[in-house]
This record gives structure tokens, C-alpha cells and sequence, in this order.
């Protein structure tokens, strides 16, 4: 109270303040509309610089490709690289960038100035190619490309990436194996998620066969590892894969999944995807394999009706390799042979046998005789084996020809005997074990 009184009655110090209260009361209410004015102008100015700014940023669209069936958004940020989604549909597949290792140093696929690389082309199967580019932010003279296919009706979306620099760059692996990471996308919505092999051995039949496994709540929590090729997921309206083409057999795996707790899975290279050192540069870039990602409406029947469309119609331009036709393999025999009735292995692999088989295999209406292991001379250096076939396969491909029969060879590009031609050139030509 008596600081308050002191106010009001107090000294003559106060009391000029006091009878100058009418002078303060204009100066502080001019000062108050100068202020005002001042703020006006400061608000004004700083929505106008608003207003261009997002008026500058609506204007830039982003970078969308398609057909009827799935749209394709190219962001480039760190969480997705590529956006799926449905016309018409609020749901959406996000798919996480690549991450290289560069000159010792994992790099992320985040991008810059995203464009497109000319029009889309249309390729003998009717989808279309989209190429785009864009800058990495972590490596600012290295460029990413994205290469997407697009069917014409169909809403599998193939891609893979090149990686290119203007100046001198190497793959590395600093802790001895492939360190690469193709993609990531979040599952921790979906109600249900599969693991699909194609190609799984099964001993009872000593055959390969389509093999399926659920992955459940756990298997993320504990970070397990999925070599698949196919990733299926769904939720209460729409189902949803991810694959990659390139073989893998347990328990030689050279791409797998790999779940995390959060409940992401990202698609990372095991062996083989690259060699330690590769350079790669504008004039020769570095290619990936190609990525699969889908999206439909409905469950998981849905999406098994799409997906087989796809690979009959859709993955390939050699739409002849395509068709259903029936095949006969001559490695299951072989196998038998061997490990059941313990004969030399590749005894049955000569001429006088394989025309017994293709007549048996005509009469079972097989169109395709795939002529396994041992028709050639020496592994690496694909020629047929003189021993075995004398006349080079020539009276193999003649009865074939009369049966209206096609002939397939298998082969394996990845290996060579340490005698072949093959193997003995230089190292650039054929890589070394393990790819190192």
C-alpha cells in the first residue's frame, strides 16, 4: 500500500509526472499507433512472402505416372522414394530409398531436382518405361536414376535404379560382404503378411515347389530374416507385394528381407549384387536388379489373379518365355539316381538315354525337354560334352523337332571350373569367389 500511495502522492518529481500525464498519454498513444502501423506493414509483408511461398510450392507438382489401375509418385525424400496408390483410393504404398556403399560410407538415396529423362516408351508388351533422374543430397556429383515399367492394365510396377557420378567413385564392402539396402516400406498396419518362395526344395518330391510362410508379430520383434522372392501383405480392404527378381535357393540366398521390430522390412543384397571396388561413372553406371511393388483392391485371392496376369502378360518382353508350356527336366532323375540308388552321378547323361526319355516325354505331352546338368564339356565353357553327346545335341534337336518338341539347356553364368576358358581370363571377366 505504501508504494501505491507513494504513487499516487508523491514528491515533486512525481508530481511533474503527474501533471504531465496528458503529454504521456499522446506520446504513448502516438507511439502505440506508429507501432501498430509499423506491425501492419511487418504482418503484411510477412504474409505476401507466405503467400508466395506456397503459392511457388503448389505450383511445382509432383511427378506422377500410371494407368487405371495404380499411380506412381516420385518424392525422393528420406522416408519414400516412390509412392503407390490406387486412383480413387486414400490408401497408399510408401517404398523407402536405396542406400549404397560408397568409398567406405553408406549413403542414402535422398534426391534432388527429381525430372524426367525424356518420354515413356512403349515396349513390346505394351508397358511403358519411365526413366527418371535426380541428384543425391549425400553424394551431390553422384546421380540415381529410377527406371519404372508400367503395364498397360495391370498394376505390378516394375523398377530398379543406375548409379552414376561425374566424378571417380567405388562400391565398397568395408566389412567384407554386400552392403546394400534396395528398399524399405512399413507393414505395422497390415493384418496379415506372407513370405512366397517359388523355388523351395522339397526332398519328398526332390523337386522344387511353391513354398508359403506367415510372418507374424514376432518374427519382427526377434528381426528375422526372409529370403522370399515376394513380400505379401493385406489389410481390411487392400492387399499389397513386394519382390525382387534374381534367384535364391536355401540356403544360398543373395537378396533376403529383413523384418524389424518397428514393423518396416527392407529388401538387402547378401552376396553377389556387386564387386568390392566396382566403379561406376556416367559412362558406365551401376544396375541393379529389377524391384517389384503392387497394390489392388481386395484380398488375397485378388491379388494371386493379378500377379499370375503379370507374369504371363507383363514382366518380360520375351512374351515366349511366358507361356505354360509343360516342361520335363532331366536333374530330378539325375538326382534320384545319385542319392537314392547311389549310381555315379550324370551316368544316365548320354546320348542313348536322353532319346529313351524324349520319347516317353512326347507320348506324356511334355512341349519343353530341359536337358539338366552334364550335357556340357566343362563348367564355365557352355559346349556340349563330346563325350556324352558326339554329335554336339545335333540327333537331340532333331527328334525334338519331329515331336513339334522345344529344347531347353540349363547353364549356370555365375560359376566356372578353375580350367575353363571362362575362368582363366581376366578378373573383370568372371569375378572372383564370393564376388570380392
Amino acid at each position: 500500500m505504501g508504494t501505491s500511495e507513494g504513487m499516487k502522492n508523491g514528491d515533486t518529481s512525481n508530481s511533474v509526472i503527474t501533471s504531465g500525464r496528458n503529454v504521456e498519454s499522446l506520446l504513448t498513444l502516438g507511439l502505440y499507433f506508429s507501432t501498430m502501423e509499423t506491425l501492419r506493414h511487418v504482418y503484411a509483408g510477412a504474409f505476401f512472402c507466405s503467400f508466395l511461398f506456397l503459392f511457388s510450392c503448389s505450383t511445382e507438382k509432383p511427378i506422377t505416372v500410371g494407368n487405371a489401375a495404380v499411380q506412381v509418385q516420385l518424392v525422393g525424400s528420406a522416408r519414400e522414394l516412390i509412392v503407390l496408390s490406387i486412383p480413387g483410393s486414400s490408401e497408399s504404398l510408401g517404398i523407402g530409398p536405396p542406400e549404397f556403399e560408397i568409398d567406405g560410407t553408406k549413403r542414402k538415396g535422398v534426391l534432388r531436382n527429381i525430372h524426367q529423362v525424356g518420354e515413356g516408351t512403349t515396349l513390346k508388351n505394351n508397358a511403358v518405361e519411365y526413366v527418371f533422374t535426380g541428384t543425391m543430397e549425400e553424394l551431390p556429383d553422384a546421380e540415381l536414376r529410377i527406371i519404372l515399367r508400367i503395364p498397360a492394365s495391370n498394376p505390378v510396377v516394375r523398377f530398379r535404379y543406375e548409379l552414376s557420378a561425374t566424378s571417380a567413385h567405388t562400391l565398397t564392402k568395408e566389412h567384407g560382404a554386400d552392403n546394400l539396402l534396395y528398399f524399405s516400406a512399413s507393414l505395422a498396419s497390415m493384418e496379415k503378411v506372407k513370405e512366397i518362395r517359388f523355388s523351395e526344395f522339397n526332398e519328398m518330391v526332390h523337386s522344387f515347389s511353391l513354398s508359403e510362410r506367415i510372418l507374424e508379430k514376432r518374427h519382427f520383434d526377434d528381426s528375422i530374416s526372409a529370403m522370399g522372392p515376394l513380400i505379401f501383405a493385406s489389410n481390411s480392404s487392400h492387399s499389397f507385394i513386394l519382390g525382387y527378381e534374381h534367384g535364391s535357393q536355401v540356403p544360398d540366398a543373395f537378396l533376403q528381407y529383413q523384418l524389424n521390430p518397428d514393423g518396416t522390412v527392407s529388401l538387402e543384397a547378401v552376396k553377389g549384387n556387386y564387386s568390392a571396388g566396382e566403379k561406376f561413372s556416367s559412362e558406365k553406371p551401376f544396375s541393379t536388379v529389377w524391384l517389384e511393388a503392387a497394390m489392388v483392391a481386395g484380398g488375397e485371392q485378388a491379388m494371386a489373379s493379378t500377379y499370375r496376369s503379370f507374369v504371363l502378360n507383363d514382366m518380360t518382353e520375351n512374351l515366349e518365355s511366358r507361356k505354360p508350356y509343360i516342361f520335363y527336366n532331366t536333374w530330378n532323375y539325375q538326382e534320384r539316381m545319385k542319392h537314392w540308388y547311389k549310381k555315379p552321378y550324370l551316368d544316365s547323361m548320354n546320348l542313348k538315354r536322353i532319346t529313351r526319355e524324349i520319347d516317353v516325354a512326347h507320348r506324356m505331352g511334355i512341349e519343353v525337354f530341359v536337358i539338366d546338368a552334364g550335357w556340357f564339356e566343362k563348367t564355365g565353357d557352355w559346349k556340349p560334352s563330346p563325350t556324352r553327346f558326339p554329335d554336339g545335341l545335333k540327333d537331340v534337336k532333331a527328334q525334338l523337332d519331329r515331336y513339334g518338341m522345344k529344347l531347353g539347356l540349363w547353364f549356370n553364368p555365375t560359376v566356372a571350373a578353375q580350367s575353363s576358358k571362362m575362368y582363366l581370363e581376366p578378373p573383370e571377366v568372371c569375378p572372383h569367389y564370393e564376388w570380392r
